[in-house]
């Protein structure tokens, strides 16, 4: 690269923070500005589950555990893995498990008319994603804290401090000792099914293949789509059931491991927060 082009590259990725995402496609390195960068690395290495603030995105977010929240930034806003396409000046988006809301923050900056409605079941996740949406001036998107579900029964929901992530049900063991139980509101997702709706991202860990198949005669509705699948280590695996579906639906797919690279996976598989497996799924048109 010419000394002129990486000066205009470097003025441009200065702008990168609270834009509408990275100028350049790559890691963080190359999409945030200097002093997010830096703060990023630091945060990067930070597992911990107390509260603190960030400025990686430009403004003021409240997050917990920063590596998870690095890696929500690595994807969503560096490789843009989120990003889609749409001819509605207001497009309507389903953020279902927005956690702090590095997504919906995302699709708001991307089309500033969309219509957002984010599910978030975890209360102090939940809490923090309305802070971080007040902050980013995007108080119209609106904030759910329910469980997307197959129904509005109330649901015994295991959330764990230390990653930010939760999941309908007990059983399945999460990785942190400091795991708890509480009891949430179900939304049924097909409720929301019923409009066109643009772009439909889902990481509820555990629960998407239940509410897919739910919305099974809903889902020409949505033109994109994200899962994140998850199969829980002592369960059945149901991807096929999830592609066949999709498939049904009209979608062309394209699949890719989330996590790291599972070292050996011919002799055994590690469970990482009682899945043996995780994959994420882009469903196009």
């Amino acid at each position: 690269m010419s000394r002129d082009l990486k000066s205009i590259a470097k003025h441009a990725l200065s702008k990168v923070g609270y834009g509408l995402g990275p100028i350049l496609a790559g890691g963080p390195e190359t999409t945030l500005s200097r002093s997010a960068f830096l703060e990023h690395q630091r945060l990067a290495g930070d597992t911990t589950s107390e509260p603190k603030t960030s400025m990686v995105l430009g403004r003021p977010m409240q997050i917990f555990n920063g590596a998870a929240f690095c890696r929500l930034v690595d994807e969503i806003w560096c490789r843009e893995i989120y990003r889609f396409e749409t001819d509605r000046e207001a497009p309507r988006v389903l953020d279902c498990g927005a956690n702090i809301g590095v997504a919906s923050i995302y699709f708001k900056k991307l089309y500033p008319k969309a219509r957002v409605t984010a599910f978030e079941a975890d209360a102090r996740v939940h809490a923090a994603l309305v802070a971080n949406l007040q902050s980013f001036d995007m108080a119209d998107v609106e904030a759910v804290r329910r469980a997307v579900w197959v129904d509005e029964s109330e649901l015994t929901f295991s959330s764990d401090p230390a990653s930010t992530t939760g999941r309908i049900g007990g059983d399945t063991p999460l990785d942190s000792q400091a795991a708890a139980t509480s009891t949430v509101q179900g939304v049924r997702l097909a409720d929301y099914l019923n409009e066109p709706i643009d772009m439909l991202k889902m990481d509820i860990e555990g629960a998407e293949t239940d509410v897919l198949l739910d919305c099974r005669d809903l889902l020409s509705n949505v033109k994109a789509a994200f899962v994140e699948y998850h199969s829980s280590a002592d369960g059945d695996q149901r991807l096929d059931e999830v592609l066949a579906l999709l498939r049904e639906a009209g979608f062309r797919i394209d699949l890719e491991k989330e996590g790291a690279v599972t070292r050996h996976p011919l002799i055994q598989a590690p469970a990482r927060r009682g899945f043996d497996l995780a994959v994420n799924i882009f469903a196009r048109r």
